[in-house]
């Protein structure tokens, strides 16, 4: 029996009169769900309507410039434009309200910051999932639904995703459980032999890890484990690895911050919870990142 009615924009949230109010307001369950990571391998761009003009976000992307040559004499110097190419994230306002009864208020004062809280995590968890559903956009991909994902598999993914960085930053791969399961299995059946060495420690270090979600630096990336991975090629996993920090592949644009606000309705005897927020998601930079597709 649940303490809390499952909440929409269109219900309301009561609280069952044969519990105990004291206990109560001392112990709330949550269901089980996965790690909220999306907003960790993005880029963070906090702008307000003022600086936009518009919902459209628009990411300059300029080339690097080449031709350097020796000079002799009276010789001009080589000559290279600028040129720039531009990326959009089109921004949209998301919004998710729950109605908290008076009597529930009154006998128990958790359940009003409870559901505000819900309220900001649906938000959250919602972008997080946009921003892994990015996955299947990626242009550099490799694997299917029959790859097995061992230490190999992730040798080539990793140094094919090197080779087409432009610019570095923190590393990190997003992986499904099925891979970073079959991963770790490689690592301790087939790669024993690598446990003594340097390598090995690392890799040993990453499978004791016991914080879901994430299984520490490996080989140069921060690893982040989540059920919430898109499908790729029909029946399989689609994970990813790229680039944190400045120059990440993915941005998010936050153009109204995430906010909780009350509205009295006195004809229901109640309050609506309201959360709202202005934000976009999208990829800027392919060369970033890499699709890694495998087996469930």
């Amino acid at each position: 029996m649940t303490m809390i009615a499952p909440t929409d924009p269109t219900t309301r949230s009561t609280v069952d009169d044969v519990y105990n109010t004291e206990y109560i307001t001392r112990n709330w369950r949550e269901t089980a769900r996965d790690p909220i990571i999306g907003a960790g391998l993005c880029k963070l761009v906090n702008l307000t309507l003022e600086e936009a003009n518009s919902l459209l976000y628009e990411v300059p992307i300029v080339a690097e410039l080449s031709g350097v040559a020796a000079m002799s004499g009276t010789d001009a110097a080589p000559e290279d434009g600028l040129s720039t190419t531009v990326a959009q994230i089109t921004c949209a306002e998301y919004g998710l309200r729950s109605f908290v009864k008076d009597n529930s208020r009154s006998k128990v004062m958790a359940v009003g910051s409870e559901t505000q809280r819900q309220i900001l995590r649906a938000h959250q968890n919602y972008y997080h999932q946009q921003i892994l559903a990015l996955f299947t956009s990626i242009t550099a991909t490799s694997g299917t639904n029959a790859t097995d994902f061992t230490l190999a598999i992730w040798d080539g993914h990793t140094q094919a995703h090197r080779a087409g960085l432009i610019t570095g930053g923190p590393l990190w791969a997003a992986l499904n459980p099925d891979q970073n399961r079959d991963l770790r299995v490689d690592l301790v059946t087939n790669a024993a032999a690598l446990l003594g060495s340097a390598y090995g420690e690392q890799a040993a270090a990453a499978l004791k890890d016991p914080v879901t979600g994430l299984m520490r630096s490996f080989d140069g990336y921060m690893i982040y484990e989540t059920g919430d991975t898109p499908v790729g090629d029909t029946t399989g996993w689609t994970g990813a690895l790229g680039v944190g920090g400045e120059d990440a592949g993915i941005e998010l644009v936050m153009m109204q911050d995430l906010t909780a606000e009350l509205q009295r309705d006195a004809s229901r005897t109640g309050t609506w919870i309201v959360g709202t927020a202005i934000v976009g998601w999208g990829i800027v930079k392919q060369s970033q990142l890499r699709a890694l597709v495998s087996r469930t």
